[in-house]
Parts: C-alpha cells; structure tokens; sequence
C-alpha cells in the first residue's frame, strides 16, 4: 500500500509541474506580445528626428517646418515681379501724325502711326525689351471673332535708334500700325498685300511672312502685343481695331475713323 501511495503521489507532482511549466510558457508569450505593443519609450521619443522637445516641452514636428528653398526665392525674388506695362490711348501721341517728303521733288506726304507706350513700372531696374511681338490675330465674322486664315505670330519693328533699355520709372512710344498714302505705296510696298491704289493700314511688321495678309482689310479685328524681356517676365496687352478702308488727310478725322481700344 505504501509504495502504491508514493506512485501516485509521484504521478500528481509530475502533472502539476507540467501544468506550471505550461502555464509560464503563456504567461511568457502573453508578456512578450505586451512588450511588441506597447509605446515607445520616452528615451526613445527623445531621439526620433521627426519628435523634438521644446523649452515649454511641446512636441514639435519638424518635417512641417521645412520650407523649400525654390518656393522661398520663387516669393522673394525680384526678377518674377512684373514690372512692364502696355499702354495705349485714342488720342495723340498715341495716334501719331508725321510727315514723310522727297527732297529731290519737294513732295511731301501725311502718315500716320499708331503706337503703344511702354512702362517701367519698378523703382529700381531697368529693363531691356528684346522684341515686341503681334500674336493671336482675329476678325470679327458673323459676331465672332475667328482667327486669321494665314496668320502667324509676328515680331514688330523697335524704332531706329531707340534704345531697347528703359529706365525705372521710364517710358517709350513703340509703333505696331501706320497708314501710308497711295503715293508712298507704290514705291515701299508693291510687293505687300492690297491694292497700292488704296490706302492700306498695315502692322508695323519686321518682316512679313509672305504667306500672311500684310494689310489689314476694314471689318473689327482683334489681336494681342506681347513685350518680351531679358530675365523678366514679358508683359501683354490685347488690343480691339475697328477700319473702315478709308484714308483722311487730317489727324483728327483718322483718329475717329480708326478706332483702336485697349481691352481690360
């Protein structure tokens, strides 16, 4: 009986050790679960570069903070400021009247020049205009404005020895349309569009491309002056032309017969 009673005793001590074994392995995994989920540390925090302290201890996150440098220079600097300006008015000097003669014959002639004036508007730079271009040309046809069949972007003639550099604060007059006599036609521009017998109005183009209408035919046309600039950006104006085909030998007269308006 007695060595019955120690086998089983042994037996009962066998299974509650292995119970206990089982039960710390649990309580080990259930400890270490714990551990992979809890917050990091305050030691931690304290080395993370996205997390740092301040002196009132608030947390400040750095990514945030940062500027990046192209945005910063694209708000400060000067040279993305517009600093030109288009301007045009009906009336003189606007509308220009000269007087263009042969001094071999004494004849002489009325022209006149339609010219748009030119802005500095800055304190303190200068600028220089590389050319002054004719873009977006369109007539009005049965109430909408259509492109010009032949059209092309087209760059103006700058005003024989007027300097491309204008001063802050400064101004100058560019011409970008002018109207001849029949007389002078016929010796200037015989190979430009439109009868030489009839005053034309023309652009006052560098070089036509001669697949472009050079004269511009009466009707209501609208179109765009584009200022390119070195190391700024270039100004824009558009512009609305109402001709009627008729040449007047007087300046007041064409100015109400040519009417040119400056769009907002």
């Amino acid at each position: 009986m007695k060595l019955e009673t120690w086998q089983k005793a042994g037996v009962l001590i066998a299974g509650l050790a292995l119970l206990w074994g089982i039960g710390w392995a649990v309580f080990t995994f259930i400890i270490g679960q714990l551990r992979d989920k809890a917050p990091v540390s305050s030691e931690t925090n304290s080395q993370s570069v996205s997390d740092i302290k301040t002196g009132d201890h608030s947390t400040v996150n750095v990514t945030q903070q940062i500027i990046k440098k192209s945005e910063t220079e694209n708000i400060i600097d000067p040279s993305n400021k517009q600093i030109a300006r288009i301007h045009f008015e009906q009336r003189s000097p606007f509308v220009n009247q000269a007087v263009l003669g042969n001094d071999q014959t004494g004849q002489s002639w009325q022209v006149y020049f339609f010219q748009v004036q030119i802005f500095n508007e800055s304190d303190d730079s200068n600028i220089r205009a590389k050319c002054l271009k004719l873009t977006n040309l369109r007539k009005l046809d049965g109430g909408v404005f259509k492109p010009w069949g032949n059209a092309v972007p087209a760059i103006l003639k700058w005003p024989a020895g007027r300097s491309k550099e204008i001063s802050p604060g400064e101004n100058v007059f560019v011409p970008f349309a002018r109207i001849f006599p029949p007389e002078i036609q016929k010796v200037q521009e015989t190979n430009l569009s439109g009868s030489v017998e009839i005053p034309q109005l023309r652009f006052t183009v560098a070089r036509w491309n001669r697949q472009m209408t050079s004269h511009i035919p009466p009707g209501t046309h609208r179109f765009k002056l584009t200022l390119f600039l070195d190391n700024k950006p270039p100004a824009e104006a558009e512009f609305q032309l109402e001709w009627s085909g008729e040449h007047r030998g007087n300046l007041d007269l064409m100015a109400k017969d040519i009417k040119i308006k400056q769009i907002e």
